[in-house]
């Protein structure tokens, strides 16, 4: 298709369209629509991987933070909860032998001990008051009734719970 107006325009400046090939256009189309079905697949392909790794990450640490450390077949929970009868000598040897051993291994427990001798001490000597002892856990903020409350980033505060 040629149109050709010689009045209006100058020679040089006419624009002649051509007829395209049978089919052209459409063949762009259906091209067009593909990158964009391609565009769209890939994205939501991104999408889905990235929540299924967030899960999966979630999972892990969660099952991780619940994970209670053990040494020498006792758990760092049952040596606290026995810390009080360790250090007053009031447990049967096997279980006295088994604290002994998860000390030696673990330094979050050796720490704890020491810190409830210290005041235990202090408290004999009339220096300082006795006071509840408090016990820290590994977990990532597991709540005592009345103690040391420890989050994940390490900072250290006290927690009141049971209200």
């Amino acid at each position: 298709m040629t149109t050709n107006n010689t009045n209006s325009e100058q020679p040089g400046d006419a624009t002649e369209w051509q007829e395209c090939e049978t089919g052209a256009i459409s063949g762009m189309v259906r091209h067009l629509k593909g990158r964009r079905r391609t565009t769209f697949a890939l994205q939501l392909t991104g999408a889905v991987s990235v929540g299924i790794f967030a899960g999966l990450l979630f999972v892990h640490f969660r099952d991780n933070a619940s994970a209670d450390p053990t040494f020498a077949d006792i758990s760092c929970r049952k040596v606290q909860e026995h810390a009080e009868d360790y250090i007053a000598g009031d447990l049967p040897a096997d279980l006295k032998k088994q604290i002994a051993a998860h000390l030696d291994e673990c330094p979050h427990c050796q720490d704890i001990i020491r810190d409830m001798k210290r005041k235990a001490k202090s408290g004999a000597d009339g220096s300082g008051s006795s006071g509840p002892t408090a016990t820290v856990s590994h977990e990532r903020s597991r709540r005592t009734p009345v103690g040391i409350r420890r989050s994940q980033w390490g900072v250290t505060h006290l927690a009141v719970s049971g209200f």
